[in-house]
């Protein structure tokens, strides 16, 4: 019995060596050396490490440029709208105590104002020196708006002072009584004695009412994570600095 000679196979084209050769593992090589790169990359070295992400981890640094102490105060708006930022604003508070008593001069001074519907003072101005522990709140009573004005009258009861006086508040200004030009703001502040003013607004989903910026054009609204305590506390660092000309600098 005889066989037929069969046709004989040639090699495929696609195949250009065997399984083994260099052809077949350069796509896995080369998708194993991209990988290493961004390893590479994105691992922090020792010159670049990650910032930190907490107050303490700063120091204001740079020159004053202020002749004058300061005098911060710090309006908390304890409205119901506000009522989730409770907790992390106050602990960065409790921190920011510590903070500004190696941060700030001994004569500087801090004050706070509770408001909703009405505002209240929660701590009279106290010199860095004489800073104790934060007060509880001061129960200022909430309603259907929030006002802005009462405020200014509480920083009217504040002790005379030498100081410069900035007013710092934590809110989402959603306040009914703003002056609705940058005259009408400028003649506000000057006549409360206020020389600069601020805004922290604890969230980027929170819309603040375009009049705030056409009262107060130098002080657009700083976001940061509300909920967060430490981005509470370096929120508030970043605004301290700023007032004194200073900048956060990582502590070594």
């Amino acid at each position: 019995m005889t066989f037929a000679r069969g046709i004989r196979l040639g090699r495929p084209s696609g195949l250009k060596g065997p399984m083994g050769s260099t052809g077949v593992y350069l796509l896995p090589l080369l998708m194993i050396g991209m990988l290493a790169a961004a390893v590479w990359y994105l691992w922090p070295s020792p010159g670049q490490a990650q910032a930190p992400a907490s107050l303490s981890g700063y120091r204001a640094g740079g020159a004053r440029d202020e002749l004058n102490c300061l005098r911060l105060v710090i309006g908390v708006d304890v409205s119901g709208s506000m009522r989730g930022f409770t907790v992390p604003r106050d602990d960065a508070l409790t921190e920011l105590f510590g903070w500004v008593k190696t941060n700030l001069r001994p004569d500087d001074q801090v004050a706070i104002i509770d408001f909703a519907a009405v505002a209240k003072i929660r701590m009279m101005s106290t010199t860095v020196a004489d800073l104790g522990s934060l007060p509880p709140p001061a129960g200022a009573e909430d309603g259907y708006y929030t006002y802005f004005r009462p405020i200014l009258a509480d920083v009217d009861q504040l002790p005379a002072t030498r100081c410069d006086t900035a007013l710092v508040l934590i809110s989402d200004a959603q306040l009914i009584d703003l002056p609705k030009t940058q005259a009408a703001g400028r003649s506000l502040l000057l006549a409360h004695h206020i020389s600069k003013i601020r805004l922290l607004v604890p969230g980027a989903a929170i819309q603040v009412d375009p009049i705030w910026v056409k009262g107060f054009p130098s002080a657009v609204p700083y976001v940061f994570d509300g909920t967060d305590a430490e981005a509470t506390g370096l929120a508030l660092g970043r605004v301290v600095v700023s007032l004194t000309g200073q900048s956060l600098v990582r502590v070594s």
